[in-house]
């Protein structure tokens, strides 16, 4: 289709009505179809409707898969109608007054409770209907960043960024006291390894990695302790030299012959 293809009002209503009736049907559109979207409407009558689908499949917008079939949307056709989809004009925006009512009612919220309580009672508000709310389950939440802070002796708050922009607070306790260092390296690990994750596929993977983790330092335990066990990390100490002189002048000293033969023992095995 050229750039610059342009159709006329007639032309896209007909479009747009074998595109919608395909995409229902998922098979090729024949023009009876379009003729009973038609019936009595905006003055087309089934030869009108025949001879502007024809005069679409000529400018390369439908076309016809076998000579007995209806008539099917071109790519090109594709793109004009979502085209024209995004060029429809859009609903009235809120009026000012509106708008800072609904700002107003959101503030001084602090929690993801309090914004779905609020979210719903603005919709009601709004829409002079009933208002509903609900959190999107974890696995929805992706990981933009996150955060840990010490606030006491094991005590310590997280928070968590969300992709969407949700802030996600948590008090936690824990078993042993952390430090401020430990906390920034635990949330640096997680923000380089896990951004844009999801919360529940973070959780599973952090426990896999425990696991494998658990696995590997037990099995290096036990090579450790059966190559111990075997004597890898003894030695035997070396005997340190003893240098011997003078046994000689211990026969010419008047020494008892019984402890002299006892020193020399002695002497001999070092």
């Amino acid at each position: 289709m050229s750039p610059d293809l342009r159709i006329s009002s007639r032309e896209r209503l007909v479009l747009n009505a074998v595109i919608e009736a395909y995409i229902a049907m998922g098979e090729p559109v024949a023009s009876q179809a379009v003729s009973r979207r038609f019936e009595n409407k905006d003055g087309m009558s089934a030869a009108t409707i025949r001879n502007v689908m024809a005069a679409l499949g000529e400018a390369g917008l439908l076309e016809q898969p076998h000579s007995s079939a209806g008539r099917i949307p071109t790519p090109q056709a594709f793109r004009l109608y979502a085209e024209h989809c995004m060029s429809a004009p859009r609903a009235a925006t809120l009026a000012q007054e509106r708008r800072e009512q609904i700002e107003d009612s959101f503030s001084g919220v602090n929690s993801c409770e309090q914004f779905l309580s609020r979210t719903s009672e603005v919709l009601a508000l709004i829409s002079s209907g009933v208002g509903l709310a609900w959190a999107a389950s974890a696995e929805g939440h992706l990981l933009e960043h996150v955060h840990f802070s010490r606030i006491s002796t094991g005590r310590i708050i997280a928070v968590l960024v969300t992709r969407a922009g949700a802030v996600l607070d948590r008090m936690l306790t824990l078993d042993r006291d952390l430090s401020p260092a430990e906390l920034e390296a635990a949330a640096g690990f997680l923000n380089r390894n896990f951004r844009g994750w999801s919360i529940e596929r973070i959780r599973r993977d952090l426990t896999a990695r425990l696991e494998r983790e658990k696995n590997e330092y037990n099995q290096l335990m036990r090579s450790l302790s059966e190559l111990h066990r075997k004597g890898a990390l003894e030695h035997d100490t070396p005997a340190q030299p003893v240098f011997i002189v003078g046994v000689g002048n211990l026969i010419a000293s008047d020494v008892d012959v019984s402890r002299l033969r006892q020193l020399v023992d002695a002497l001999e095995a070092k």
